[in-house]
């Protein structure tokens, strides 16, 4: 009994940290209507995949700007500044709060968070979903 206790209280912590998380994923969408997604970068967790995603913006840093790139964790002017962007950007928000540093509670990878009438679609990019990035470059080309 005792062991579905402790599964309860974090099944309820994961509800709460989801929830905020929710909440500022629909302000930035709410705060900038013409955007269609987030895309969450971490300085920590899968370091190949957050790589991969860094490599990806920069080759495609002209139509990137259809959403916005959060930096979230411990964020420094270098990271961002490598790849050509400032923090004074618009399509850049700076997670200085850890909102959306899910690696306590959900996952170590980036994010895609799409924009999908009222509710939201999540795509992590990991090696399980290597097809995370090419739906996000499908959608930059048709938007």
């Amino acid at each position: 009994m005792r062991k579905y206790g402790y599964f309860i209280i974090v099944a309820l912590a994961i509800v709460s940290c989801a929830k905020q998380n929710d909440e500022l994923a629909r302000s930035l969408f709410n705060e900038n209507p013409d955007i269609s997604f987030l895309l969450v970068i971490s300085n920590a967790g899968c370091t190949e995949c957050i790589t991969t995603v860094e490599e990806f913006v920069s080759v495609n840093k002209q139509e990137i700007n259809q959403g916005i790139i959060v930096f979230t964790g411990k964020i420094s002017k270098k990271n961002i500044g490598r790849l050509g962007f400032t923090f004074d950007d618009k399509n850049i928000y700076l997670d200085t709060t850890s909102y959306f540093l899910r690696e306590n509670f959900l996952t170590v990878y980036p994010l895609i968070i799409y924009k999908n009438g009222f509710d939201f679609r999540i795509e992590e990019i990991s090696p399980n979903n290597p097809e995370a990035l090419d739906s996000l470059k499908y959608v930059l080309e048709v938007n």
